[in-house]
């Protein structure tokens, strides 16, 4: 599926994570998965609400890190590419 700035994503309800200074752990209950992810990838993260579309969250990325749009859209593209190809996220 190709992902779209007007897309809203959320987490399943068996996803929980922990994070950290540097970055932090996914988890999948279910399954018991967990996998490390970087501070990006936290910071994604935090903000999916089932509510942001990906053109904010892109914004919200960039101005967190100080780097331009178009610099962070493929991380975050990515990012979300990787959570819905394991399960662990979906496009309400």
């Amino acid at each position: 599926m190709r992902i779209l700035e007007k897309h809203v994503f959320c987490l399943k309800d068996d996803i929980r994570y922990a994070l950290f200074e540097e970055g932090g752990v996914i988890f999948q209950l279910k399954d018991r998965v967990a996998h490390e992810i970087n501070r990006t990838g936290a910071s994604i993260l935090v903000l999916l609400d089932g509510e942001r579309d990906v053109g904010s969250l892109i914004r919200m990325i960039a101005r967190e890190y100080g780097r331009e749009e178009k610099a962070i859209r493929e991380d975050v593209m990515d990012f979300l590419s990787n959570l819905m190809k394991r399960g662990w996220a979906y496009v309400r």
